[in-house]
């Protein structure tokens, strides 16, 4: 091949010693003659355990443009100056991978330091990232902590600045007016008021005595027949809670208690808790305003007075008896009434007997 004389090396062997590939190789063979014998002769990369195509290909095209490397200049040529690029650099560059704020460092060194630093830089471990390394290198080089200056440098004369002055520009800021922004009060949502639901005062005096509780629980009542026995008044309540009492009950009640329960409510519609009040008053034959003092009171009161009112004396009358008795057992169950926030009285008006 034209340009390898007898005692160079051949092309197939440099191409076999560095393991170049088709890239490096069609880029060696376009060179003329000369630029190929000079490439062969002056590439030497430092690093040869890693990939030299990157830095082969950078170099050959330095030789190919001219630009005259590093390594063959003479005592006496010029370096580049500080930011200029030759072909050595771009190779040092590409082999250290070295990023913009290193290249920028490398660029802007004084020629003679920057030499030093590319003939000296070589880190131990070559795998790993050598930017941070790199600069901290150059940095030394220029503070003048590196090796290969003589005791005397610097001495007698003024030392050359390390780094060319770089004059700073700042940034154009394009001005940009603050955004006004304008208070809005929250808006104000209506909040509807909480609305708790008291239960009527027959559930509550049953629930007092742990009736309608203790029952529930004997007969294991579900959702549907606990809300049956709540919608009850207190007389319909009571005589539920006294005459259920099915055959067999091993067995799921639910049903049958729901049959039960909605014939006593039918009664009620037909008359049955009214008819009940009646035969009660008729019963001990009470006066006006014994049946007054009695309509006055609240339900579950009423049903307590039907219940437990059993004078000795039946031949007498009853009416004052009655209704002493009647007024007891309201300033008893007064105190359940307040801590429920019901009045004692029902808030009616008086109606007169009979019924």
């Amino acid at each position: 091949m034209g340009g390898v004389g007898d005692g160079e090396m051949s092309f197939e062997d440099f191409v076999g010693r560095w393991g170049l590939q088709e890239d490096a190789q069609t880029l060696l063979l376009s060179l003329d003659p000369t630029s190929q014998t000079r490439v062969m002769q002056q590439f030497a990369p430092r690093d040869t355990a890693r990939d030299v195509n990157p830095i082969f290909i950078k170099f050959a095209q330095g030789v190919a443009a001219g630009t005259p490397q590093m390594s063959s200049r003479q005592p006496g040529q010029s370096f580049a100056q500080p930011g200029e690029s030759t072909a050595e650099m771009e190779a040092f560059v590409v082999q250290w991978s070295l990023g913009p704020e290193a290249q920028q460092l490398l660029i802007s060194l004084q020629p003679a330091m920057r030499q030093k630093v590319m003939q000296e830089f070589s880190p131990r471990d070559a795998t790993r990232d050598c930017n941070v390394i790199f600069i901290k290198f150059a940095q030394g080089i220029a503070g003048g902590k590196g090796k290969g200056f003589g005791k005397g440098f610097g001495k007698g004369a003024a030392p050359a600045p390390a780094f060319a002055p770089v004059l700073y520009q700042a940034p154009m800021m394009a001005y940009q007016p603050p955004v006004m922004r304008y208070y809005q009060p929250p808006s104000a949502t209506y909040m509807p008021p909480v609305q708790t639901f008291a239960p009527p005062p027959a559930v509550a005096f049953a629930n007092s005595i742990g009736g309608v509780e203790d029952f529930i629980a004997k007969w294991n009542l579900d959702n549907n027949s606990q809300s049956l026995l709540l919608s009850l008044d207190a007389v319909q309540q009571q005589k539920l809670l006294q005459e259920f009492r099915p055959r067999d009950a091993s067995r799921d009640v639910n049903a049958i208690f729901c049959k039960f329960a909605s014939g006593i409510a039918q009664n009620r519609e037909r008359g049955g808790a009214v008819n009940t009040v009646k035969a009660y008053l008729a019963q001990w034959n009470l006066s006006a305003d014994a049946q007054n003092l009695f309509f006055q009171l609240q339900p579950a009161v009423q049903n307590k007075i039907m219940l437990e009112f059993a004078p000795r004396d039946t031949q007498r009358d009853v009416s004052n008896i009655f209704m002493k008795f009647a007024q007891g057992v309201g300033k008893a169950m007064a105190g359940g009434f307040e801590a429920q926030g019901q009045p004692r009285f029902m808030p009616v008006v008086v109606r007169s007997a009979p019924y």
